[in-house]
């Protein structure tokens, strides 16, 4: 009999499972245990393993809840395999389908499409392709249908189905990818989802979408995160305008966002991040690839964002200043206080004093990542080392012309001075050789379990003794190896906590 747990302690144990055959077998123990497990296995399902047997036992049990009524296009090779695909039918004692809360379409097609083509099962008679072959047609069809009729037909067609739109009233988490022509697409959800706590939309043009987009958005109940990718490119001619507009109706989800990600994005109007004045609960902030105006550097050091954790400006640009314009954000000693995690490393934009804020104010930080463009930063970081207490995670990197001194004995004297608690680092061309990495492992204070190092400059050479080396290491340090790699580019190390 199976062990009576808790549902939160059961989700906590499946997220560690990372197998496909094991979920399935979680899945047929009980109910609950189902009912918990059933999200792990069909976020991805096939784990990126495209072989047929993987699948055989995974896929039956789909097919007795096949409902031949509602197949979207007519096709003679369904009538043909129906009786096939229901003879391999694996009912279960409930309704297993209404359990599945996570589905991946888009990897669910490219897998299904893959291994048609890869095995020609359907020129095959082994018994292998013949137990398969039937879940595969069926499934082909489905892919035939959104091919010919694209997913927005395709979606109206399912909104016809009452199983299906009650399934979307009370869909939590949406994601949208860039090859989708989305209008009627948002339009219906916009209409029917009031529940979502997740949207991720990927868009090349903002400027078609923006009444669907936001009005998703204002209907939510409680949205927790909103993921906005774009192209890097501001296409149309309301492009600012746009963009502005569809931020500000963070402003309606204000009272639940605790997530807020924007990539590739150009943030030129100068309210466009004003909405976060409003923003109580946000605990995560990343920015990525993106211009930000000066204004909107200042919307965010307005922000009081009280429960702010994890913060990150990795690769934008802003205009020109004698000032980094993220400074005014770490005056703020209680936001400064709170951050867990933070990144730094934005290439075109100086740190002038950044990193000293930084070490003077981030006292509590567990992880960090930073961006090193001058002695002042390295010095700053020393600093930092030296008196933090709370660091787990540290990851230091360099770009472009060199204008400070990160030569063996700087190295050296970082190493000794890292926090013993500290058992992640990446050190991204900032060492030049596997001589520097030896010289850094020896005088390491830190109880690593990961070191990741990306050479400034590639070479070749012998990596034997380097082997070696680290192997006599880890056995002097009391340290079981768990990945060892070394190439001319880079290392990477992990040890068994």
């Amino acid at each position: 009999m199976a062990t009576k747990l808790p549902n939160e302690t059961l989700q906590h144990i499946f997220n560690f499972v990372d197998d496909a055959k094991t979920l399935y077998s979680i899945i047929q123990v009980n109910r609950a245990w189902c009912q918990n497990g059933i999200k792990f296995l069909w976020k991805d399902p096939f784990r990126n393993d495209i072989k047929l047997k993987n699948h055989i036992k995974i896929l039956p049990t789909l097919l007795s809840f096949i409902n031949y009524d509602y197949i979207l296009i007519e096709n003679e090779n369904l009538s043909t395999k129906k009786e096939e695909i229901q003879s391999l039918s694996e009912p279960f004692s409930f309704n297993y389908p209404r359990l599945i809360t996570h589905l991946d379409f888009h990897h669910l097609s490219r897998i299904v499409l893959k291994s048609l083509k890869k095995s020609q099962c359907f020129g095959r008679s082994n018994e292998q392709d013949s137990r398969v072959r039937p879940y595969l047609i069926f499934l082909s069809l489905i892919f035939e249908a959104i091919l010919i009729f694209n997913f927005e037909r395709c979606l109206s067609m399912v909104l016809n189905i009452p199983a299906s739109k009650q399934s979307l009233e009370n869909l939590q988490y949406l994601e949208i990818g860039s090859n989708i022509l989305k209008l009627s697409v948002l339009e219906n959800l916009s209409k029917l989802c009031k529940k979502l706590r997740t949207i991720q939309i990927r868009e090349d043009n903002f400027d078609a979408i923006q009444q669907y987009l936001i009005s998703l958005i204002r209907n939510q109940y409680y949205l927790e995160n909103l993921i906005i990718f774009g192209n890097g490119v501001a296409v149309g001619s309301n492009y600012d305008a746009t963009i502005s507009n569809i931020l500000l109706t963070v402003q309606d989800v204000a009272h639940s966002l605790k997530k807020l990600e924007i990539a590739d994005v150009f943030m030129r109007d100068k309210e466009a991040l004003k909405a976060l004045i409003q923003c109580k609960n946000i605990s995560t902030l990343h920015f990525e690839n993106s211009f930000i105006s000066p204004e909107n550097f200042q919307w965010i050091a307005l922000a009081e964002l009280p429960r702010l954790q994890s913060l990150k400006f990795t690769r934008n640009w802003t205009e020109e200043t004698n000032e980094n314009p993220m400074a005014k954000i770490f005056l703020d000693k209680r936001k400064s206080f709170g951050l867990k995690e933070l990144f730094l490393n934005n290439s075109k934009i100086e740190n002038f004093g950044l990193l000293g804020l930084v070490s003077s104010n981030c006292r509590n930080l567990v992880s960090l990542s930073v961006l090193v463009k001058s002695n002042e930063d390295i010095s700053n970081i020393s600093s930092f080392l030296k008196d933090t207490s709370t660091l787990e995670k540290l990851e230091l990197s360099t770009s472009g012309p060199h204008t400070y001194d990160f030569n063996t004995e700087t190295i050296i004297e970082m190493a000794k001075i890292l926090p013993k608690q500290i058992y992640h680092v990446n050190l991204l061309k900032v060492i030049d050789s596997l001589v520097e990495c030896e010289k850094f492992l020896e005088h390491c204070s830190a109880d690593l379990n990961h070191f990741y190092v990306e050479f400034s400059q590639y070479y070749f050479f012998k990596v034997d003794r380097h082997i070696e080396f680290v192997k006599n290491w880890s056995t002097k340090n009391g340290k079981e190896i768990k990945i060892l790699n070394i190439t001319w580019y880079n290392i990477n190390l992990e040890w068994w906590r």
